[in-house]
């Protein structure tokens, strides 16, 4: 069985995202950089170098705008749940960036090699002034959108913060391509193009240098973004490279439009257009050194994060290429002006770099587009619900101060950085924890953990897309279901917060088709507990379950559906819930039938988990009913003083004490229990549970939690901690 799922044409559809246009971004600024190479003007295979990536932008473009009509017009809700995320929203502004590169080639053709007549210049001038109004709308519509809609913190800004501004500079810029072609057709419209380039460009330039100020900012007080977002640093480049570049092209069309020699005093001296020009000129030179500037900040950001962690490969490559492709333009353009060798090396230099990048990029593509992994949507990231925490026991605490508080404790005490594991711990325990850790996260809007996933061995592991899983897993199959649960909850993490979460994800897939891989007609069905192949247990087929009808949802395919329905239908005819409708252990080996072993809580817990999510897939309310049977048996039989309690569990100084595993069974139960009222999304039944929650809450902080905010195994009585 692959590992890897391709996706088929309709998910990739589903998961296709306006950050695809910084592809066309990223081959039109490669087309006008072969044109304006400062050596080799009007050579043969230049000319062919601008023709080529121009037709295969176009082509990029048609094929783009037709998978995003597809999306918006098959899953019309994407729009809103795109709208909505902090990072893949801000994409939006790309569309008209990556129009106006095909304008800017097609004008090329035009101006150089007389492709078109008049009429073709002023249907690519109508183009512009559209792609200028969308500029306008994406611009200031995106402003409102942060500001009203969405949920943004300086610890989670990244540059892509700048992109709706870069719109109305690209927008400039094209207007004053356009401008210099107009003046020997219409001065009156060549004017009018400047003036309204001038006001887009003023507007665009000075909000994208008060928001990389406060970006600068951010840097010093949080360090670099995560990983997944760190390539967006380069993204820096673009209003500085693009806004001087455009400088230069207005100054130039101001000198020659306006000596009109109407009187001597500004703006009708026959100096006026010089002294814009000379401003406009230091204006750009300025851009040039910011731009260095930047670059150097976006290499120190980015060599802090590979240094220790690998950059997973996603369209977020494709954001590099743009801005500092514009920054490569700008300083071409201050060689022609100021006929500099320093300059016309620097920028054939830096050209030929990006070349090498695109090709590099491009490449890396091919695959990804095949296997269908890039075709990743953030939004669409499962909501995370507002769960019941564990702490370094997996005990729960409802509270969020005293969650957070015994979480940083966990952090400080437990935690490993060099092995990215917990002392004391398991795979599948510190599976739960980074799982909870990220419900944490997520419910409080807070990222004081945000780097523990990278760091952690799981995640290091998941970073690696050559991590052999079967190794890692060591053929247990009830951990594999723990590790894709806390896999996906970290992607939901990265995805809420605008960060690439594809390999997170793409690894969750991997370990369950290894999972799924395990099932067999044994017993009349069911997956393994182990490869071995011994025993089969609740625990593994109830995490089956649950990931199954989980990944439905997600949207991972019918066969997940399929899966979820297939196990509990196993599942309800082995036996294993008794006739207290508890859930035992698992099966006799050689009978088949219930083994009467213990009746852990956590069995209890995972199958109304499972049992909410299969009725969210399916619509079928009557598997909740069947999920609080069990529940409620919870209550009444493995409860003192309505508090839970394992079997093992001895509040008496040296009683019975149970094992590391069986510690943190409870809090798993409760964790469930929650994860179920979140799914099945019933105010009638979550009142039903609520009090109970809430007694088990109050009952970790005073009976389970020690003054060193240390969480022991025994719930219903003090105990030693």
């Amino acid at each position: 069985m692959s590992c890897n799922r391709r996706k088929n044409l309709k998910e990739c559809i589903r998961n296709f995202t306006p950050a695809w246009f910084a592809l066309v971004m990223g081959t039109g600024v490669m087309s006008s950089l072969a044109s304006h190479f400062p050596f080799g003007a009007g050579s043969l295979a230049l000319e062919i170098i601008t023709l080529f990536f121009f037709f295969l932008n176009l082509a990029l473009f048609v094929v783009i705008c037709g998978m995003t009509i597809s999306r918006y017009w098959m899953f019309p809700n994407m729009w809103n749940k795109m709208l909505s995320h902090p990072a893949q929203s801000l994409f939006v502004g790309a569309f008209p960036m990556a129009a106006a590169t095909l304008i800017n080639g097609a004008l090329t053709a035009h101006q150089s090699w007389s492709f078109g007549g008049t009429g073709f210049l002023y249907t690519l001038w109508a183009f512009w002034w559209i792609d200028t109004a969308l500029s306008f709308i994406c611009a200031f519509g995106m402003l409102y959108v942060m500001m009203t809609t969405q949920d943004h913190t300086l610890a989670r800004m990244a540059s892509v913060w700048v992109l709706p501004m870069v719109t109305l500079i690209v927008a400039s810029s094209t207007g004053g391509l356009l401008s210099n072609a107009l003046i020997g057709h219409s001065i009156h419209y060549a004017l009018l193009t400047t003036a309204v380039s001038v006001t887009a460009l003023i507007m665009g330039l000075s909000l994208a240098m008060m928001i990389l100020t406060v970006y600068l900012t951010r840097l010093v007080l949080h360090g670099p973004p995560d990983p997944s977002l760190i390539l967006s640093a380069f993204i820096t480049l673009g209003p500085v490279g693009q806004g001087g570049f455009s400088l230069l092209l207005t100054g130039k069309n101001l000198s020659i439009l306006l000596p009109l020699h109407l009187g001597d005093k500004f703006p009708n001296a026959a100096i006026t257009g010089d002294l814009l020009y000379s401003a406009c000129f230091c204006g750009a030179w300025i851009c040039w050194a910011m731009g260095i500037a930047w670059a150097a900040i976006s290499v120190i950001s980015v060599y802090g994060v590979v240094r220790t962690q690998r950059i997973p490969f996603s369209l977020a490559y494709w954001g590099v290429i743009f801005p500092t492709g514009v920054f490569g333009l700008l300083s071409v353009e201050l060689g022609a002006v100021l006929d500099s060798p320093f300059f016309n090396y620097f920028g054939a230099i830096w050209s030929i770099m990006m070349l090498i990048l695109w090709i590099c990029v491009f490449l890396r593509t091919i695959p990804g587009v095949w296997d269908t992994s890039i075709f990743v949507a953030p939004c669409l990231a499962s909501p995370a619900p507002a769960p019941a925490f564990k702490t370094s026991n997996s005990i729960t605490i409802t509270s969020v101060e005293g969650t957070a508080s015994v979480a940083e404790t966990l952090q400080s005490t437990y935690f490993v950085s060099g092995t990215g594991q917990y002392n004391g711990g398991s795979l599948w325990t510190d599976a739960n924890t980074l799982e909870d850790l990220h419900n944490l996260m997520l419910a409080t809007g807070t990222d004081q953990f945000s780097t523990v996933a990278d760091q952690s061995y799981i995640g290091r592991s998941a970073l690696n897309s050559n991590t052999n899983w079967q190794s890692v897993l060591g053929g247990s199959n009830d951990d594999a279901g723990w590790i894709v649960l806390a896999l996906w909850k970290i992607a939901d993490y990265k995805g809420s917060r605008g960060q690439d979460n594809s390999a997170y994800i793409n690894s969750a897939t991997k370990i369950y088709n290894i999972i799924a891989g395990q099932w067999d007609s044994q017993c009349g069905g069911g997956v393994w507990w182990s490869t071995a192949h011994t025993y089969k247990n609740a625990i593994t087929n109830e995490l089956f379950l649950l990931l199954s009808a989980e990944g439905y949802i997600r949207g991972f395919g019918q066969s997940y559906l399929d899966n979820a329905k297939k196990t509990w239908a196993w599942l309800s005819g082995t036996g294993m819930r008794n006739s207290n409708n508890l859930w035992n252990d698992g099966l006799d080996f050689n009978t088949c039938q219930n083994n009467g072993q213990t009746t852990w809580t956590y069995n209890q817990g995972v199958i109304a988990a499972g049992l909410a999510s299969l009725s969210a897939a399916t619509g079928d309310t009557s598997l909740l009913d069947q999920a609080e049977l069990t529940l409620d048996a919870t209550i009444a039989l493995l409860t003192t003083n309505n508090i839970l309690r394992e079997s093992c569990d001895n509040a008496v100084t040296g009683g019975a004490v149970c094992n590391q595993d069986q510690q943190i069974f409870k809090g798993i139960w409760t964790k469930h229990l929650q994860f179920y009222l979140d799914r099945a999304n019933d105010p009638a039944r979550t009142a039903k549970y609520s009090s109970f929650l809430g007694s088990q809450d109050s009952a970790v902080y005073h009976y389970g939690t020690n003054s060193d905010n240390l969480v022991g195994s025994v719930w219903y009585a003090p105990n030693q901690v």
